[in-house]
């Protein structure tokens, strides 16, 4: 599974080989895809794979009301904002990373390898928010925190491993 992760990753990036930063938010968006994936796979896994959906669901969505209402509480700008060149995204927003949260939301925890692999993917999200230009470190750790949160509060609320 590992092999065919790196694999999709470095077949994402040349069309933005021209671009670093494109190239590195292209990498995060693909190891989210990927890291969701993962996660529905494990999740298919478990004894009682209803529950285990419904943990991914729900989390999921409860990881991005959070993550919206932290950026409207407290509207912090994003790197591009000073070149104001953030294309479709709100320059505005960048505390916290939703990419960030829902990656760290999205590592399995059933097995080591599991969770190892996701959390390489989840560390390639943050690396390409961060290298793209949307985000500062503190907004991608600050994300993962939610992210971790928000994944042990779900395991606990539907039972699941």
């Amino acid at each position: 599974m590992g092999k065919v992760i790196v694999f999709v990753l470095l077949l994402s990036t040349p069309a933005y080989a021209q671009d670093g930063e494109k190239a590195a938010r292209a990498v995060s968006w693909v190891a989210l895809g990927a890291g969701v994936a993962l996660d529905t796979v494990d999740a298919f896994k478990q004894d009682d794979k209803k529950r285990a959906l419904a943990a991914e669901g729900v989390g999921l969505v409860a990881t991005g009301l959070s993550t919206l209402a932290m950026k409207k509480a407290f509207p912090e700008d994003r790197p591009c904002a000073k070149q104001m060149d953030c294309g479709n995204e709100d320059p505005h927003a960048s505390w916290w990373s939703g990419h960030s949260a829902n990656a760290c939301f999205m590592v399995p925890t059933t097995s080591k390898a599991m969770w190892v692999t996701g959390s390489v993917l989840a560390g390639f999200v943050i690396i390409g928010r961060i290298a793209g230009n949307r985000h500062y470190w503190w907004d991608t750790a600050a994300g993962c925190a939610d992210g971790i949160v928000m994944h042990q509060v779900m395991r606990k609320v539907f039972k699941t491993r």
